[in-house]
């Protein structure tokens, strides 16, 4: 089957059934995202992004090998708002792989329009602080970092590897508690996923629970919808909204996977459960076409 009859048969499956209309959305929550090694397929959460903000020194989060060093925390108005005094960040080195130096970005919303900064410097063999240059860059509630080279030869292309990040004010740590609980959440989760890598069927029944998933149209030009989102329920069903111009289309289905737990079927349409070509270290449905929402 092509990719455009994959793509077809996807969007067709499950728009018999109109789904409920959903409850309002939740108080916005810290997020964590990042390519990291072996997330979610050998080890969940070993290097996940959640290291960086543990406040253990002896776990850290590493790049996938090859791919984007980049963590993004998308951040609560509270937590956003507690950022307010934000100075600078102390960072640790990883012994393993370490990184050779972090960018910062900080999109910041505050009382008088928005706020918020860059770091950049180097990490060294020790702890190290890098202070923030203010530069009022326009967005809102998320920080990306980024990691650079670490000029190891046997490692061209990484991993890079980073210990620790704590965020600093002029009299001291400033400590995110929406932040703490999304490490803790994220850790659970990663737990429970690495109990269950022996039974790869019970694996991806977790793994597709664990996570909302997104699928991005190519041919968005040519139709009048963007994207569509799912979410997979432990009872077997599905809950998938298309986003047209004008209206979500909301519809149910039902999911369930096959005995090598490496294929999937949304309403009888098989379709493979596999790593993604390019958000490292994440498991995507049909190639790259349908992703966990963290890998964004």
């Amino acid at each position: 089957m092509t990719s455009a009859a994959i793509l077809a048969a996807l969007i067709a499956a499950g728009g018999a059934q109109p789904a409920d209309e959903p409850a309002p959305p939740p108080a916005l929550d810290d997020a964590l995202s990042a390519h990291s090694v072996n997330r979610g397929v050998e080890e969940p959460g070993r290097y996940g992004a959640a290291n960086l903000f543990d406040g253990n020194v002896r776990t850290a989060y590493c790049s996938a090998p090859g791919g984007l060093a980049q963590v993004t925390v998308g951040l609560s108005h509270a937590d956003e708002a507690r950022l307010a005094p934000l100075t600078g960040v102390r960072i640790t080195p990883s012994a393993a792989f370490p990184a050779s130096r972090l960018e910062g970005y900080f999109y910041l919303r505050t009382a008088t329009g928005f706020g918020g900064g860059r770091i950049d410097g180097p990490i060294g063999p020790s702890p190290t602080t890098l202070t923030l240059a203010k530069d009022g860059h326009q967005g809102g509630s998320e920080i990306m970092f980024i990691l650079r080279g670490g000029g190891d030869p046997r490692h061209p292309g990484g991993p890079l590897c980073l210990a620790e990040i704590v965020f600093l004010s002029a009299t001291g740590t400033i400590d995110l508690p929406d932040l703490s609980r999304a490490v803790e959440a994220d850790r659970a989760r990663d737990t429970a996923l690495a109990r269950l890598t022996a039974d790869r069927t019970a694996f991806a029944r977790a793994y597709l629970t664990a996570f909302s998933w997104s699928l991005l149209n190519p041919h968005k030009e040519e139709t009048d919808w963007e994207s569509a989102g799912y979410r997979f329920l432990a009872d077997g069903t599905f809950e998938k909204e298309i986003i047209h111009i004008l209206r979500p289309e909301r519809t149910k289905g039902r999911w369930s996977v096959g005995k090598d737990g490496k294929q999937v079927l949304l309403n009888g349409v098989p379709v493979r459960l596999a790593p993604c070509g390019g958000r490292g270290g994440y498991l995507c449905l049909a190639g790259d076409q349908i992703f966990p929402d963290p890998a964004w």
